[in-house]
């Protein structure tokens, strides 16, 4: 797998070419092919010999002597896997001919990967994934064809090429995304690989078997079916046996198969068993009732852009309470302000926050208006550069400037408070949810602006800013007034909103690591809670590790204040930080709940958690809600 460095433009499509490696290398791992993660470099010489397949993860542009050692690697026998590059001999060397970069402004042009029969054995025939843009594709020699077409979200045929396939590999117009079907795409990567390393599906069925008996890695499946048959409750004993002879069922055909050495069979029907079990250990659950079991939606236009309805109705069905829609942010809102530019969803399918609470009332969901605080994301270039020149962005300790706003500025507070009194006043929603209510790091802010304020606070002059107030007592009275800046703007926010109505609540997602993020980004929120400034705050507590999730929130729980239904932990289903299946999602519910939390906050609306996690849950712990 290489690594773009040399193959890619800038820095941005490093990283972002790092972000794909790692997420293949991710699931190459977990059925266990054996890969090695290379940098670009490497390939600038010679391919070792024992390497039988190249995989370009993300490689826009690579280089003339790249290209070089790639077609001896080929011409010997080696073939390619590459995603997404726009290197039009490369491509010729394979037998394809590029075509255009495109653009899907509406969405859902390119919405599902389906495959021709017969040509790639044990490939899922359909993988779903929403691309934005593809660089598109055609074979042009006779030995390259179309392996997988792109169709749009309503199931249409389009022209353009997801796959190609030729006698030197594989060709993808986009790159793969961790938005959906997870498991079939790591599927296909297998059926790739092993069409020319056959070696790899007796190592992947083994593994593939054991994830399919196994609630938890180390379990075998005896120990799984042990552990859902005591966890089920009187009641539903007879729904938990019937899901655990279906798993069971499922099992003993997976071994059957892998006893044939039909490998390529067991991996396509592994995910299918492993579902059985989840099934059964979901319908072993059961529902607490007085608890808010929300979900953030990171892109504020729900499931489906333009059919909110839809968004409210699959989640009031799935047993949640309450929804955090990401509808504002400085400078720009999904809905007609008068103080902030409309965004583009707002253009192209209208008030984004109205259509929500419209369909949200209907189907008994309480709407939080989420609000992005200082940092500028989406806001136009113009308003960033006139900031900039108005002296109201964040400077940091090494005179970079930053697209934030200075917390301290009174323009900027009184701009943010603004939007946030408009939408309360507009939409009296269910709560405003703070995000971003925080500095960026321990390096910001120590433009003029803090330099003149904190002189004011203190009475002191610092002429050597801002190292004056980076070491001894100085410097932890500096974090401490900085911390008191988001503090008193949280207080205002308070202020303003009951000003409106006191049922709307305040919420606001912050650090889990606590007291570490008071000096880090000045994120006091147990103070917060102390003094009754928010009605509850979601620490986002994003790990895979069960005994990291259970320190936080035990840690959380025992600050003053924190008591009560305050915590409402957020759980990093599709996080970057963890990516949790429907039994680690349950665990880390059953782990919040013994605890004594208030409920708890999924990220993030998406369709995976709506297919991959969110029926499994209704099966036991959101079977029911209390109404409102």
């Amino acid at each position: 797998m290489v690594k773009a460095n040399q193959s890619a433009p800038n820095t941005s499509e490093r990283h972002y070419a790092a972000s794909v490696c790692r997420r293949l290398s991710r699931w190459l791992s977990n059925v266990e092919v054996a890969h090695r993660l290379v940098e670009d470099d490497v390939i600038e010489s010679v391919i070792p010999k024992d390497v039988a397949v190249v995989i370009l993860c993300y490689n826009p542009l690579p280089t003339s002597r790249q290209l070089v050692v790639l077609k001896r690697f080929m011409d010997a026998g080696g073939k390619l896997i590459v995603f997404y590059s726009s290197s039009e001999p490369l491509a010729e060397m394979m037998g394809f001919k590029l075509g255009a970069y495109q653009v899907d402004k509406q969405g859902g042009r390119w919405s599902d990967m389906r495959f021709r029969k017969g040509l790639l054995p044990h490939v899922p025939l359909r993988i779903r994934q929403e691309s934005a843009n593809i660089r598109s594709l055609r074979p042009v020699s006779d030995h390259a064809k179309v392996l997988a077409s792109w169709h749009t979200r309503m199931g249409q045929i389009t022209p353009d090429a997801a796959w190609l396939i030729s006698d030197k590999g594989f060709w993808m117009s986009h790159v793969l995304l961790d938005d959906h079907d997870v498991f079939k795409k790591t599927q296909m990567l297998l059926a790739m690989i092993g069409k020319y390393v056959p070696s790899v599906w007796m190592r992947a069925a083994s593994r593939q078997m054991q994830l399919a008996g196994a609630l938890r890695e180390g379990m075998t499946m005896a120990d799984s079916v042990a552990e859902i048959r005591t966890l089920a409750p009187p009641a539903r004993r007879g729904i938990v046996s019937k899901a655990v002879d279906n798993a069971l069922r499922d099992y003993s055909e997976l071994q059957a198969l892998y006893e044939a050495g039909k490998y390529g069979q067991v991996t396509e029907q592994s995910h299918q068993a492993r579902i059985r079990l989840m099934e059964a250990y979901a319908s072993a659950q059961t529902p607490a009732l007085s608890e808010i079991r929300g979900v953030w939606d990171h892109k504020g236009t729900g499931l489906v852009p333009g059919d909110w309805d839809q968004t409210c109705r699959v989640l009031s069905g799935y047993g949640l309470t309450d929804m955090y829609i990401n509808a504002m942010w400085p400078g720009v809102a999904h809905y007609p302000s008068r103080r902030l530019s409309r965004s583009e969803e707002f253009k192209m399918y209208g008030d984004q926050v109205a259509q929500c609470q419209k369909a949200a009332i209907a189907h008994d969901l309480n709407v939080h208006v989420w609000k992005v605080c200082w940092k500028l994301l989406r806001s136009p270039e113009g308003l960033i550069k006139g900031l900039g020149k108005q002296g109201r962005l964040q400077v940091t300790d090494r005179g970079v400037r930053l697209k934030w706003l200075c917390p301290t500025h009174p323009e900027n507070r009184e701009m943010e408070l603004a939007s946030i009194r408009e939408v309360a006043k507009r939409y009296r929603p269910a709560g405003i949810h703070l995000d971003y209510i925080r500095y960026p790091d321990s390096h910001a802010c120590y433009c003029n602006g803090c330099k003149a304020r904190f002189s004011e606070y203190t009475g002191e002059t610092f002429a050597r800013w801002p190292r004056s107030v980076k070491q001894g007592l100085i410097a932890q009275k500096y974090r401490a007034w900085r911390a008191g800046q988001i503090t008193s703007f949280v207080r205002d926010c308070r202020a303003e909103i009951r000003k409106v109505s006191r049922n709307i609540k305040l919420s606001a997602a912050v650090y889990g690591k606590y007291p570490s993020c008071v000096p880090s980004v000045g994120q006091d929120w147990a103070y917060w809670l102390k003094e009754d400034l928010v009605d509850y705050i979601c620490p986002m507590n994003y790990t895979e590790d069960m005994r990291v999730f259970r320190a936080y929130i035990d840690g959380q729980l025992a600050l003053a204040g924190g008591s009560g239904g305050k915590v409402i932990p957020g759980i990093g289903v599709t996080a970057a930080e963890s990516q949790l299946d429907a039994v680690q999602t349950i665990d880390q519910i059953r782990i919040a709940r013994r605890a004594g939390a208030g409920g708890f906050v999924l990220f993030d609306l998406c369709g995976e958690l709506e297919r991959d996690v969110l029926p499994f849950l209704v099966r036991g712990v959101t079977a029911s809600k209390a109404k409102r």
